[in-house]
Order: C-alpha cells, then structure tokens, then sequence
C-alpha cells in the first residue's frame, strides 16, 4: 500500500483528467533505463536473415543517450557456432563463420503511432568496430546486420507495459497512450 501511495504522490504533477479517464505521464530517466538494461542482458538477438544458423547475443549496450525523438547507443554484439546457409539454383553454400565480436554505435528513432498504439523503431548503424579476427566473418555479418539497418520495427504497446511497469515499479493496471523522448528522459503515457 506504501509502494502505490508513494507512486500516487510521484505522479500528481504529471496526471490529467480526460474524457474517458485519467492519464498519467511517467518520465523515465536515461539512467533507470541504463540499470533495467544492465539486468536484461545478455539476449539473444532475433535475427532479420533466416540463412543464418548459430547463436548471436547481445552481450551489452553502452553509451546510451536519449535526445529527442531518437535513443543512441553502442551495442555488444557475440556470436558464435555461427553457419551462413545460401541456396543457389540447384544448390546449397554452407560458410562456417565461426565465432563473431563486434560492437555497433547505433541512433535508433523512436515515433509512437497513438491511434494504432505501436511504437516505431528505427535503427541506425553509424559505425563498426569489429573485434572478430576473421575478415570473412565480418563481411558477412555486416552484409546479414545490413538487412536490419534503417527498416522500422513495430513494437506493440501492449508488450512494452510489462516492460514499463517493472522499470518504475507500477502494479497498477494501465494501458500506454503514447511514448516520446526528449534529453534524458522518455515519457510514458498511460491511462487508467
């Protein structure tokens, strides 16, 4: 009961009353989202090229800054047992690629589209450092990671709010309105 109390009094200057009920907005800042992700990782990275076989995860993300519209980052990205599989014609290339260390600094864009509830993600790879010692391994999973790049991810609502609710510790029941960032800080609007 303290815990929604505190919360209730934390949020009094962020809430408003509209037509069909209370809306709260949450500032998450940049440093509560750096801890969540330190807890989060490593995970394992989906991958956009069904060809690929192995494990990728990410084992870190560093330097993040939220400015407007748009979070930046570097990601830590390890691969291993990592098998690139082409059909061609009549038949199958198999490259043993082996084990993979690279690290991207990424701007990712971030828009939230209010009537359909989703956030947008846009990332954006703006430099490589490769700690890989195989140039062939690089070359293909910079032309695997490269399908990723400047395409946006739908992110429905409804999965970010078990997200957002362990980050500022919510138990009660809301449903997200919108989300945006600004310097430092990403607003979360939510309704009762």
């Amino acid at each position: 009961m303290k815990k929604i109390a505190l919360l209730v009094l934390f949020l009094i200057p962020y809430t408003a009353y509209t037509e069909i009920g209370i809306s709260v907005q949450v500032p998450i800042p940049q440093e509560a989202l750096k801890l969540y992700i330190e807890h989060t990782v490593p995970v394992k990275l989906m991958r956009g090229d069904k060809n690929l076989r192995g494990d990728l995860f990410i084992e870190s993300i560093k330097e993040l800054e939220i400015k407007k519209g748009v979070i930046n980052f570097v990601i830590h990205i390890n691969g291993s047992n990592l098998l690139y599989i082409k059909e061609l014609k009549n038949s199958v290339i198999k490259i043993k690629l082996k084990n993979l260390i690279v690290n991207f600094h990424v701007s990712a864009k971030l828009t939230f589209d209010t009537e359909q509830r989703v956030l947008l993600v846009k990332p954006r790879l703006t430099k490589k450092v490769v700690i890989s010692d195989s140039k062939r391994v690089e070359n293909h999973i910079l032309q695997i990671l490269s399908i990723m790049n400047n395409k946006e991810y739908p992110v429905k609502a409804k999965d970010l709010e078990p997200v957002i609710y362990r980050i500022i510790n919510n138990k009660l029941n809301l449903s997200i309105s919108n989300l945006y960032a600004k310097k430092k800080v990403i607003f979360v609007e939510m309704k009762f």
